[in-house]
C-alpha cells in the first residue's frame, strides 16, 4: 500500500511546488526593466546580494587560475567536512561565482560539481576508515545508533543490489533524517566503493551546481544595474528562468519518489521508522 502510495503522493508535491515556483516568481521575473533588478530576486533564490557579489568578484580578480580553484576546492572541502553547510550558504555562494571564476557557466558547473565530489568523498573515506564505527554508533536528532535504524538497514541492501542507482538518487534526493553532508559520512559505512560514490555523486551534483551557476551569471551579468532588458529578452530570461527551475525541481521530486519507493521495497518508510520508534520502550532516567 505504502509503494503505491508515494507515486501519487509525489506527484501531487511535484505540482504544488511548481505553482509556488510561479506563483512567488513569475510576476518579479515579468517585472524586470534592467538587469539590475534581477538583484532583487537574489535573496529569494538564495543567491549573494550585489554588494557581496561585488565583494567577492574584486578579491577573486586579483588570483590566478590555480590559486582560485585550490581556494575553492579548500573551502568546499572543508563546508562538507565540517557540515558547516548546514547553517552557512557555502554551497550556494560558491556555484554561484564558479562563472565569473572559471570563464562560463559550463566550466563552473562542471568545476562546482567535481570540487564537491572530491569534498563529499572525503566524508565518505572518513567514513569508511577512520569515523567507521563512531558513524554507526552515532544517535542523530533522538535516533537509535545508525547502524541499528531501519534507514540504515534499507540503504546498505539497496546499494549492495545497485550501488550507482542508489548513490545518484541519494544526491539528487537526500532524504534521509540526518544533515545532509552526513549522508556522505553514512554512504561510507556501507558496502558501496569509492569510485562508484564519486561518480554517482558528480552526475547527480550536475543539476544544482548548474542552476546556481546560470542564476549566478545572471546576476554576474547585471552587475553594473545599467543594462535595460528589451521585451524580447525579457521573455527570454523569464522562459529559461522559471524553465530551469521547474526542471530542476521535477528531476529533484521524481528522484525523490524513487528513492522512497526503493527504500519501501526493503522495509523502511517515515511512517513505519517513526510507529518503531514510538513502539519502543522507553527506558528509565
Amino acid at each position: 500500500a505504502v509503494k503505491e502510495g508515494l507515486p501519487v503522493f509525489f506527484s501531487a508535491a511535484n505540482g504544488a511546488i511548481a505553482l509556488l515556483v510561479l506563483r512567488l516568481l513569475l510576476p518579479r521575473l515579468l517585472a524586470i526593466e534592467s538587469m539590475g533588478d534581477l538583484y532583487d530576486l537574489a535573496p529569494e533564490l538564495g543567491l549573494p546580494t550585489k554588494e557581496e557579489l561585488a565583494t567577492y568578484i574584486d578579491y577573486a580578480q586579483a588570483l590566478d587560475l590555480p590559486t582560485k580553484f585550490g581556494l575553492f576546492l579548500l573551502i568546499i572541502c572543508a563546508e562538507k567536512v565540517t557540515l558547516v553547510g548546514e547553517i552557512l550558504p557555502v554551497g550556494v555562494v560558491l556555484p554561484s561565482l564558479s562563472p565569473v571564476l572559471f570563464g562560463g557557466v559550463l566550466q563552473g558547473t562542471l568545476i562546482s560539481a567535481f570540487c564537491a565530489a572530491v569534498g563529499s568523498s572525503l566524508n565518505f573515506v572518513l567514513g569508511k576508515s577512520f569515523l567507521y564505527e563512531r558513524v554507526r554508533n552515532l544517535e542523530i536528532f533522538g535516533q537509535p545508533p545508525v547502524k541499528d535504524t531501519t534507514w540504515y538497514r534499507a540503504l546498505s541492501a539497496n546499494i549492495e543490489k545497485d550501488g550507482f542507482k542508489a548513490a545518484l538518487l541519494l544526491r539528487l534526493a537526500p532524504v534521509l533524517p540526518i544533515p545532509i553532508d552526513a549522508h556522505w559520512y553514512v554512504s561510507g559505512c556501507t558496502p558501496l566503493k569509492l569510485p562508484t560514490f564519486f561518480v554517482a555523486y558528480f552526475v547527480g551534483a550536475l543539476k544544482a551546481t548548474f542552476l546556481d551557476a546560470y542564476l549566478g551569471s545572471l546576476l554576474l551579468s547585471g552587475l553594473s544595474g545599467s543594462d535595460s532588458i528589451e521585451g524580447t529578452a525579457r521573455v527570454l530570461i523569464v522562459a529559461e528562468t522559471v524553465g530551469i527551475l521547474l526542471v530542476s525541481i521535477l528531476v529533484t521530486q521524481y528522484a525523490t519518489g524513487l528513492f522512497q519507493e526503493m527504500m519501501a521495497e526493503e522495509g523502511f518508510t517515515a511512517n513505519a521508522e517513526a510507529e518503531a520508534e514510538a513502539a519502543a520502550p522507553k527506558q528509565a532516567p
